[in-house]
């Protein structure tokens, strides 16, 4: 599961952010190289007003990306 975007929940900033989340892997991999493929967009970026807010969609999302790489 990835997020590309410039992390509008806290606070507005011109940076952009690129978090990668592998599911089933435990392994420390900053500072490595790691190639992805996209599959499915989930859904836009948005702001959410609290980070538990923002917590709890990417809980559904991350079952979201569960089910479509099932699918696969």
């Amino acid at each position: 599961m990835c997020y590309i975007g410039t992390r509008p929940t806290f606070g507005k900033s011109a940076r952009l952010s690129v978090e990668v989340h592998l599911f089933g892997v435990s392994a420390c991999l900053y500072d490595r190289d790691i190639e992805i493929f996209f599959v499915r967009r989930i859904r836009p970026d948005r702001r959410f007003p609290s980070a538990a807010g923002l917590a709890s969609r990417i809980r559904r999302d991350a079952l979201a990306a569960k089910h479509i790489l099932s699918l696969r």
